[in-house]
């Protein structure tokens, strides 16, 4: 039998363009998630391929480079050197090692490239090879003369497999300071896996560390460059609250007097940080914002039961003449509130 079955086991929860889904509960929105540097202030980057450690993993060097480099190409957040622009830069300069040295003006003077704000350079780390033999046991039965089946033995079909498991490495260092901004590694091996019955898989596991390292340039580039994310909220991450105290929202729900209340928005995903949200109330049923206030998440806020808190006058709800109203929260560009929360004014 030749059946071959491909496997591949993708490491971070990483989120491509299409998006993975974060939490549970509430609504789904798309958001973006941003890398953790400074990436807005290095719009022109010089990208390079770190070297492979061994020249038979030089093919899937070249293939990490390939699909790396386009993805920040593609990006839209980012202009990459090509060319005459990359000709000049380089100048035949052994840039590969940037992804290992110590001190990158040991190879670039700080300043001498100017028309990048920063080399980017992404490298396999490891490489393991996998090979293994299972055996499958398959009953094989029988009938006797009496029409009873039985058990008469066993044949054996065994599965070979063969994979490839890599682990990466990406850094970004400033072309005027010539310090390293950013140094990221994988923390789980990309791997790759095809398996076939009866006889061994035509493709090697040098073969396929080349599927591997495409893989491994989706990871290294949502660890630098924004991506686009599916979340899903849970209802409590919004409140309404007569105010807060030692850790604890009191009056949730239920608002009264003449004062000022509180909106918060607590515990969302990390992936949220740095995206604007804007936080409204309506009256039940109304088809306008009596308040409406916008905010930028903070992954500081994410574990603290306090969150991020809007005072609200009382005064809003008083001139609308009802009891009964709705907090909303809408994430930028999004039509609907991905979250919503009924409280009452008395």
């Amino acid at each position: 039998m030749d059946h071959i079955r491909a496997r591949t086991r993708a490491v971070l929860a990483l989120a491509s363009a299409a998006g993975a889904l974060v939490g549970c509960g509430g609504r789904e929105t798309l958001i973006t998630r941003h890398p953790g540097w400074n990436y807005e202030s290095y719009p022109r980057l010089l990208v390079v391929a770190g070297a492979a450690d061994h020249p038979a993993l030089q093919p899937a060097a070249q293939v990490l480079a390939s699909d790396f480099e386009s993805r920040l190409a593609r990006s839209g957040v980012f202009a990459v050197l090509s060319g005459d622009q990359r000709a000049l830069a380089v100048k035949e300069q052994d840039f590969s090692r940037l992804a290992d040295v110590a001190d990158p003006s040991t190879i670039i003077p700080a300043g001498r490239i100017r028309a990048a704000q920063a080399i980017v350079v992404a490298k396999i780390t490891t490489f393991e090879p996998l090979q293994e033999q299972v055996p499958i046991q398959i009953p094989q039965y029988a009938v006797n003369q009496q029409g009873q089946m039985y058990l008469a033995g066993y044949n054996t079909i065994w599965i070979f497999r063969h994979g490839a498991a890599l682990r990466g490495r990406v850094r970004v260092i400033d072309t005027a300071t010539c310090t390293v901004v950013f140094d990221w590694s994988t923390p789980q091996p990309v791997v790759v896996q095809t398996e076939q019955y009866n006889s061994p898989p035509p493709r090697s596991p040098l073969a396929l560390a080349s599927d591997a390292a495409a893989e491994l340039a989706l990871h290294l580039y949502a660890s630098v460059a924004p991506v686009t994310v599916r979340v899903r909220l849970h209802d409590d991450m919004l409140i309404v609250a007569r105010s807060y105290y030692d850790g604890e929202y009191e009056g949730v729900n239920a608002i009264s007097g003449n004062g000022s209340f509180l909106v918060a928005v607590r515990r969302l995903p990390d992936a949220c940080d740095r995206n604007p949200f804007l936080v409204a109330i309506d009256a039940e049923g109304g088809r306008e914002h009596l308040f409406a206030q916008e905010f930028v998440w903070s992954a500081a806020n994410g574990a603290s039961a306090r969150g991020e808190q809007i005072e609200v006058p009382a005064a809003v709800l008083q001139r609308a003449g009802v009891n009964r109203f709705v907090a909303k929260l809408y994430s930028r560009g999004d039509e609907k509130p991905i979250l919503t929360r009924g409280f009452t004014y008395r």
